[in-house]
């Protein structure tokens, strides 16, 4: 994607990858040409050292007739069967590709070697077809030789006529074995194309593979020659040309390639130099931060790709004050400090810009605002203590205004405006606060009609998770999560999770419900175990109509087909349900544990609590409602409660969760108490998964 970016802003590049394409185009055609016109000189090459190697081998034969010929016009009268068969044997020198000569004078065979008294005084040309004896004929009127090729004997028959003083005395016939032609003198073979004799009725094997393909059946230059050579290629073979081609053209495109990488790196560092020059425009001088120049391209850059983003106009308190007691050399080093800080703070897909003075821009690329929020709590944490550089500590604050595109604002004059207003309220103005904009409530808490039919409508496979953390009091580790349900409207703002539920226990939908966050909470678990090493455990709330045999069913289905490697799941089944039947009730919880999947009692203490019924549940968890934590500074009976139940958890060896901490008094008190767990504080409406696993891996829960 750089280069596209910068081939379409560089003219240089431009030009210059346009020669190195011609030139790699023209050096691939220009192997295409040299290959076609090598494979067309290897073919006439091969062709006539074909022609020329057989030609010299029927020639051979030849020869053979012109010494019986001048044998026979020297003595023919003289001439019997023992003379012409030592004559032959002489001549031959045990040449064994020739198997037979007969010699017929006038049409009758009086000659034969090796001796054959069964042919002697027959006919030569009886038994011949009407085809054979046109070919004949045809040698005896032209003095030329006629081949044919005898496919029972696998022999090649050569038919010369003698002629004596001008007058035709007959006619000599040589029959050779094409089997020991092939061991005299094989097949052609060529650079790329080999030959072989070839005759209609003959039966190669050769010619029948797959592999051969034949190119031209060649006539020899001996007139009147039947034979015909068969000029084949070996395909593998000749696809080695092919080969050859595609080396030369993929070593062409490397070439070629590393030469355009070579152009895009010089024209990159060019480019890079050239911004490098500009980019100090682009920072204040102070702050070493992007200025409100680079704030406006940035944005502009976002509206362009309408990303929704959210955008916190913040106010550096004391800075003035800072300046005039220490001096401005002082207060950049502080500055500088607060910066490095804050940049430690917050995540990749945020941005901060110096806007003017002791304005600064933070941009969160996110539709999140729990995320949003998180990332400024811990901007905001930065001011909690003292700034020192060297031996000077100052205390400094910042107040942000929050404002999201497209919702409030479509400009960043608009959003800044918005934002100015928010920091401008009485109410927060030099306070160390994050504000987020608000303009009205977008919908009302009490549960209508219309909010019914919605969520009644709802596709439920569209609901959020999000992590509530639930974390180790004496050592702040996060040991597991609780999967919270989240629905928002077209706004982006949250129904309420509690009439959300209502509606659907109401209308029959709250197992599909269940059933959807169930499997959802097996892929979260995924997710963190491929990112994190420890154990955990993942939780959620079923509602007490989805608990019937169905519903376990169903989820210990899920449970078996996700093929968890570690990590435990808990269903928590909230007291405040009405449940009639606790022995079924009990039934369904040991067969979810039996399956691996375990059982929490939430909101204990608000409903059904039996300690009879607590001894006969598998439990793993108690979770301590969190009205009992919340009151126990001045509710004697609460402390007493979480004391017991801190004693009772370890007689059932299942884990003590307090719910709903909302301070550190809160949390000092578990500490010092001993409750081994609590969930709450400042995750108490949970996080994304992507927010949860940041927490795992980097954060602590204190600094968060």
């Amino acid at each position: 994607m750089k280069f596209f970016k910068l081939f379409r802003d560089s003219d240089t590049l431009k030009l210059s990858s346009i020669f190195i394409i011609l030139g790699a185009i023209f050096f691939i055609a220009n192997g295409f040409v040299y290959l076609t016109q090598y494979v067309h000189h290897s073919y006439d090459y091969d062709r006539a050292g074909a022609l020329q190697h057989f030609d010299g081998i029927m020639d051979s034969y030849q020869e053979y007739f012109l010494i019986i010929d001048n044998y026979f016009i020297e003595f023919s009268n003289d001439i019997t069967e023992n003379t012409f068969t030592n004559f032959m044997s002489e001549i031959l020198n045990d040449d064994t590709s020739v198997v037979s000569i007969i010699v017929s004078p006038s049409g009758v065979i009086e000659f034969t070697y090796p001796e054959d008294s069964l042919l002697v005084n027959e006919s030569f040309l009886a038994g011949k077809e009407t085809i054979d004896l046109t070919h004949i004929n045809e040698a005896i009127i032209n003095d030329s030789t006629y081949c044919e090729y005898n496919a029972t004997l696998n022999q090649i028959t050569m038919i010369h006529p003698i002629y004596i003083e001008g007058s035709f005395y007959g006619y000599m016939n040589l029959n050779i074995s094409l089997d020991e032609i092939y061991n005299q003198y094989g097949t052609f073979e060529g650079k790329h194309y080999n030959a072989i004799f070839y005759d209609e009725t003959m039966s190669t094997t050769l010619l029948q593979s797959e592999s051969i393909e034949v190119d031209e059946y060649l006539t020899l230059s001996m007139p009147g020659m039947h034979l015909k050579i068969a000029f084949f290629h070996d395909i593998n073979t000749y696809n080695s040309t092919n080969v050859y081609l595609l080396v030369y053209t993929v070593t062409g495109i490397i070439f070629f390639g590393v030469l355009l990488l070579f152009v895009y790196g010089v024209v990159k560092d060019r480019e890079n130099l050239k911004i490098q020059v500009h980019s100090y425009e682009g920072f204040d001088q102070y702050s070493k931060l992007p200025n409100s120049k680079r704030l406006f391209d940035y944005i502009d850059r976002l509206l362009l790709k309408k990303t929704e983003f959210y955008l916190a106009f913040g106010k550096l308190n004391n800075m003035k004050y800072i300046n005039e007691k220490y001096g401005h050399h002082v207060g950049n080093e502080l500055l500088l400090r607060i910066i490095d800080l804050i940049q430690k703070e917050i995540t990749s897909n945020t941005s901060i810009f110096h806007y003017g003075g002791d304005e600064y821009c933070i941009v969160i690329e996110s539709d999140s605002k729990m995320e949003t929020r998180n990332i400024l709590n811990r901007v905001s944490n930065v001011f909690e203590s003292d700034i020192s550089v060297k031996s000077i500590r100052a205390n400094f604050s910042i107040t942000f205004g929050v404002v999201k595109f497209p919702e409030q604002g479509n400009s960043l004059e608009s959003l800044i405006k918005n934002a100015t207003l928010v920091i401008e309220d009485p109410r927060v103005v030099n306070k160390n606060v994050v504000v987020f904009y608000e303009k009205r409530a977008l919908f009302s808490n009490k549960i209508n009609e219309e909010l019914e039919k919605i969520i009644s409508k709802m596709d439920l496979e569209l609901l959020e998770v999000y992590l509530m953390p639930i974390v180790e009091t004496q050592t702040d580790r996060i040991t597991g999560f609780e999967c919270l349900t989240r629905a928002f409207d077209d706004e982006k703002t949250p129904f309420n999770t509690q009439e959300l539920v209502q509606i659907l226990e109401k209308n029959g939908r709250i197992q599909e419900l269940d059933e959807i966050v169930f499997k959802k909470m097996l892929k979260i678990m995924k997710r963190i175990n491929n990112q994190y090493e420890d154990d955990l455990y993942l939780s959620l709330n079923a509602s007490a109509l989805s608990l019937n045999d169905e519903y376990v069913d169903n989820v210990i289905r899920y449970y078996k087909d996700a093929n968890l490697t570690k990590g435990t799941i808990v269903l928590e089944l909230t007291e405040s349900y009405k449940v009639d039947d606790f022995d079924y009730l009990i039934r369904l919880f040991k067969r979810l544990n039996q399956a691996g999947i375990k059982i929490a009692i939430d909101d204990f203490g608000s409903g059904y609590s039996s300690l009879s019924y607590i001894t006969r549940f598998p439990i793993y968890a108690i979770k301590i409602d969190k009205e009992y934590v919340r009151d126990f500074g001045d509710n004697d009976f609460n402390k007493t409660l979480i004391f017991t139940l801190t004693s009772i958890a370890e007689v059932l060896k299942c884990k003590l969760i307090a719910e709903g901490v909302d301070s550190m008094d809160t949390l000092e008190f578990l500490k010092a108490n001993n409750c081994p767990f609590y969930q709450g504080f400042f995750f108490s409406e949970g996080v994304p998964l992507e927010e949860a696993i940041k927490l795992l891996i980097h954060s602590n829960i204190k600094s968060s």
